[in-house]
């Protein structure tokens, strides 16, 4: 059979890569074309457009809308000369929505793996995925009924950050010192940077490690560069957490993959003041840390903005350090978390839900 993906971004990529090798193992005569990158080529999908050059943002606006049309066109120009018998849309909700309305008036077969986060914000777009899209696969347990609720045909299939740690299978380690996990944006890193300063110098007999990206300019790093009990690793998030005793983290992905790791942790946030405050209006979520989003309770703290005294993200580190019976409690929780997310393998479950629909229409 024919399949068309987009991923318009890096971790969409990584995402796609996996569900494609995956639906090759049940389809091996499969053709499949795609929108993405290096992790979609190394799975056998002809990469015809590369998410690096699909970034929009930039100063010169007329530029970008003229760039973002050629995109749109060229997009559906592609799926009609392949005529796919489906078309899987992974994440990028602003540009993939709009192929699915495209594609809806086309009749292709359009199906979502990882959709766009309707819980936290931008709720109208329910009606568009229930319209658009005729399944979708969701990776977060709660994004199951949520969409449900909605009129959407929506599975939770696993979840690719566990199921990439698991892999590893990984030896409990000597753990010592604190992890700091600052982001992976530079506007991140110039904001929360002052904070973290602030925090190992609050803890001068502890010794902090910052999860450094090689894609970040390291000038970017040089107020924590500058602390005498802070050091950098670059590339080596996993190693860290594996062996940190406690971690300061900020918002993301990066508290799920600390939980798992069985890291205690303390969620720290400080975003843009205008897009903070535009943000509050339009998020819907009372929490911003996917560990407190899946167990829907408060399992780490949350130190958001300025809205908090600097003596009560210190007292709770402490504790995490510290207090035995503490620590416990929120490992506790993160065996919930991980139970709640199962061992299933998103990509093969989405790729076998795939595969069985498009069967079953065409024996239809």
């Amino acid at each position: 059979m024919k399949y068309f993906l987009i991923a318009g971004e890096k971790s969409g990529d990584q995402h796609a890569g996996r569900l494609v090798s995956s639906i090759r193992k049940l389809d091996a005569q499969a053709e499949i074309i795609a929108w993405g990158g290096a992790s979609l080529e190394s799975a056998g999908a002809k990469v015809t457009q590369r998410y690096e050059e699909m970034a929009f943002m930039g100063l010169d606006f007329l530029f970008s809308l003229v760039k973002i049309l050629g995109l749109f066109k060229k997009c559906k120009n592609e799926i009609s000369d392949f005529q796919p018998d489906v078309l899987i849309l992974v994440d990028y909700g602003g540009f993939n929505l709009r192929i699915a309305k495209w594609a809806f008036t086309q009749k292709i077969e359009t199906q979502y793996f990882i959709p766009p986060k309707t819980w936290a914000w931008n709720e109208s777009r329910n009606e568009k995925i229930k319209k658009f899209i005729s399944k979708a696969y969701v990776i977060l347990p709660f994004e199951e009924g949520y969409l449900q609720s909605k009129g959407v045909d929506a599975t939770y299939v696993g979840n690719p950050t566990k199921e990439a740690i698991d892999a590893l299978n990984l030896e409990e380690k000597k753990r010592e010192g604190v992890a700091f996990l600052p982001g992976s944006r530079v506007g991140e890193i110039k904001r929360i940077g002052p904070l973290l300063v602030r925090i190992a110098n609050a803890f001068p007999l502890k010794q902090f490690t910052v999860a450094a990206l090689k894609e970040i300019p390291a000038i970017h790093y040089n107020e924590l560069n500058g602390v005498s009990n802070v050091k950098l690793e670059w590339d080596k998030t996993y190693e860290i957490l594996q062996k940190s005793e406690a971690a300061v983290v900020t918002s993301g992905t990066a508290t799920l993959e600390t939980a798992l790791f069985s890291t205690p942790q303390v969620v720290v946030y400080k975003a843009a003041p205008l897009f903070y405050a535009i943000g509050k209006l339009l998020v819907k979520v009372k929490f911003i840390s996917l560990v407190n989003l899946i167990s829907n309770k408060e399992v780490v703290k949350e130190f958001i903005q300025d809205n908090y005294d600097f003596c009560e993200l210190e007292k709770e580190l402490k504790l995490l350090l510290n207090d035995t019976n503490f620590r416990e409690n929120q490992l506790i929780a993160y065996q919930e978390i991980k139970e709640k997310l199962t061992d299933k393998i998103a990509s093969n479950e989405a790729a076998k839900l795939i595969y069985q629909k498009l069967r079953k229409e065409n024996e239809d």
